[in-house]
């Protein structure tokens, strides 16, 4: 049986007592930190290790990389609470605070519930193999953070990590509350780690070269501030409005009909290959056929939907799924075709801002806009070549909301918010007809994460449970195949599932990884 043990990783400072300080910091969450869900983001990178690795090298070497990092951000070192007063959510760091790093090895004669690198690697890293209780620390596996009840009561980890040894490799994760990190936020926070890794191992971390003198990795939290100016109830009511993704409660969410069972969700991973990519957005790029409602200035949205002239690559691949998922569910649902069917997809706004955020921002600047509402005959009564060229575009019209003015609006919502404690995610969790996507496709994780033992075979979430969701990951560069395109990791309702994994018009793009195991 494998072993498991608990280290603590406390901050680094350079001083021999530490920083000096004595008493507890209590940090505000930023204002898109707060609206986010109480969920912890899951990520875990899969290194091969050489046969003659130092173990114990390896993690002593990873262990103080993790404590120069948080020197750094020392907000992970905290818990989560209600600050009751002021309606809002912050956390708590202690002078002695710490953070989880779990540390799971084979047993005394090799034993883990994990496969070995070699297996994992030949068949793509099947991300259904990757259970988060097998990979992830004990304290974010089934648990929600849901911050205590006050300062002065126990609350959740902001953040734990683990590293689990398996024959041939090793796998890296973390566990971080979605109200202080968003994905990218969490990769970033693994650029950083890996330098600060590298640097020890090559003995450098204390030559200043780990992180440069400029960089801005960990910005203050502060760059998400929303401005001061006040916000009447009149011009709030205007912004909730133009935030429909996000609802202000007055209390937790009421729990689930009696008899509600949780569908059985069968999550996979599949590969579409740069040259369908191009493929898909070739299709996706042609005119919205006339007569359509919505091409040109036409009723029914078209200003706004026919109106984008350009579309990316990944608005294509989002279109795609989009109508395989909706076409797969059809026969569960059985919806009316004038039922509505829209985009909700992540924007990150680092980019988008005005000031720019950092793209490295280690915090949350993701947002969740929604696009106009097409129906469900929208979506599938017409032929693909047809209908990717709307979807596509509706697609971008979500993403196109998210300007500097929106960020700055979202910010001041939340500021004006009368109670951030229990926002909602207004957002169809189960068996919806809607377009649901998380975009981690432009991380760099491949090109950037050496901790001192080579960069990553592979970046998952471990076997996510979100039904009818996906994530898009970056191009696996270590792969070494020159048609190496974009990875998906989807989940659906086991039979929308077995009806998905066999459209013919999915799969003249996309494949299925991992259908051997």
């Amino acid at each position: 049986m494998a072993t498991s043990r608990e280290t603590r990783v406390h901050a680094y400072s350079p001083e021999p007592h530490g920083d000096g300080n004595n008493g507890d910091e209590v940090f505000q969450l930023s204002e898109l930190g707060a609206i986010e869900p109480k969920l912890y983001v899951h990520m875990i990178e899969i290194f091969s290790l050489p046969a003659g690795a130092d173990k114990a090298q390896v993690l002593s070497n990873l262990s103080e990389g993790l404590s120069r990092t948080l020197a750094g951000y020392p907000i992970l070192l905290g818990t989560l609470h209600f600050d009751n007063e002021a309606r809002r959510i912050v956390a708590k760091k202690g002078p002695s605070s710490s953070v989880a790093l779990h540390v799971k090895e084979p047993g005394p004669a090799g034993e883990i519930d994990v496969e070995p690198f070699s297996f994992l690697d030949k068949h793509d890293f099947p991300v259904h193999l990757l259970d988060a209780s097998k990979v992830l620390p004990p304290s974010a596996v089934g648990v929600f953070p849901v911050p205590a009840g006050d300062l002065s009561a126990e609350g959740p980890p902001v953040a734990a990590f683990q590293v689990t040894f398996i024959e041939g490799g090793l796998i890296l994760a973390l566990a971080i509350t979605h109200q202080v990190v968003d994905g990218p936020g969490c990769e970033a926070l693994l650029t950083v780690w890996a330098r600060h890794s590298h640097a020890v191992t090559k003995g450098t971390a204390n030559n200043g070269t780990a992180i440069p003198a400029n960089s801005h990795l960990l910005p203050e939290r502060s760059i998400l501030k929303a401005k001061e100016d006040p916000v009447s109830r009149e011009e709030w009511e205007e912004l909730d409005a133009k935030f429909p993704t996000y609802q202000v409660r007055d209390g937790p969410p009421a729990p689930p009909p009696a008899d509600f069972k949780m569908p059985v969700v069968k999550t996979r991973v599949w590969h579409v290959s740069r040259s369908n990519l191009q493929k898909l957005k070739a299709l996706a790029s042609a005119p919205i056929p006339a007569g359509s409602p919505h091409a040109g200035g036409g009723a029914g949205g078209g200003d706004e939907i026919g109106g984008q002239a350009w579309v990316s690559t990944y608005d294509a691949l989002l279109a795609l799924l989009w109508r395989t998922i909706v076409h797969a569910k059809e026969p569960l649902l059985r919806p009316d075709p004038s039922a509505p069917s829209k985009a909700v997809h992540a924007v990150n706004a680092r980019g988008r801002a005005d000031p720019p955020i950092p793209g490295d921002h280690i915090g949350v600047a993701v947002t969740l806009p929604q696009s106009p509402a097409l129906t469900v005959a929208d979506v599938l009564s017409r032929g693909l070549e047809d209908t990717l060229p709307l979807l596509a575009r509706t697609v971008r019209a979500a993403t196109r909301q998210v300007t500097a003015g929106y960020v700055s609006d979202l910010g001041r919502w939340a500021r004006a918010a009368r109670d951030l404690r229990w926002v909602e995610l207004d957002m169809h969790w189960v068996l919806g007809l809607d377009c649901m996507a998380f975009d981690w496709h432009t991380m760099r994780s491949y090109e950037e994460h050496d901790f001192g033992f080579g960069r990553p075979a592979a970046l998952r979430w471990p076997h996510p449970q979100f039904e009818g969701f996906f994530f898009t990951l970056p191009t696996r560069s270590t792969k070494g195949n020159e048609d190496e395109g974009l990875e998906i990791m989807l989940g659906l309702e086991e039979s929308s599932y077995a009806r998905f994994e066999k459209d013919e018009e999915l799969l003249r793009f996309v494949e299925q990884r991992g259908t051997e195991v």
